[in-house]
């Protein structure tokens, strides 16, 4: 369970890591939900943000935040508190306030994608 501030809900999240990848995030519950005030809004800075229940949280930048060196628990699960905490805030105001670079494609084509550039 990870409560990413006294104020905020307590979530269960699961990380699934293999070496060799990035380490994946998943918010079991509560589930992410899209704003009641903009249901056709897509939830800021999640992969498969087009796909309704089924969004996933981006908390870091594959590409140069994370390398397989690092500690999870020194790196992912602090960047993910940080994000549930900007999704809180986003869902009470409907401003994204976290920054970072929002994913267009979905975690299938990321992973793809990282795959190709990875064989270069």
């Amino acid at each position: 369970m990870l409560l990413p501030s006294p104020i905020a809900q307590q979530y269960l999240v699961r990380i699934e890591y293999r070496e060799g990848k990035r380490p994946e995030v998943y918010v079991e519950e509560p589930k992410l939900s899209r704003r009641a005030q903009e249901p056709d809004k897509a939830i800021p800075h999640t992969y498969d943000a087009t796909s309704p229940g089924k969004e996933l949280p981006c908390a870091f930048y594959p590409a140069s935040d994370w390398d397989g060196t690092r500690a999870i628990a020194t790196t992912v699960i602090p960047w993910l508190m940080s994000w549930l905490l900007d999704y809180e805030i986003w869902h009470a105001t409907g401003h994204w306030h976290g920054g970072g670079i929002h994913p267009t494609i979905s975690r299938r084509e990321s992973k793809k994608l990282l795959r190709k550039l990875a064989k270069k």
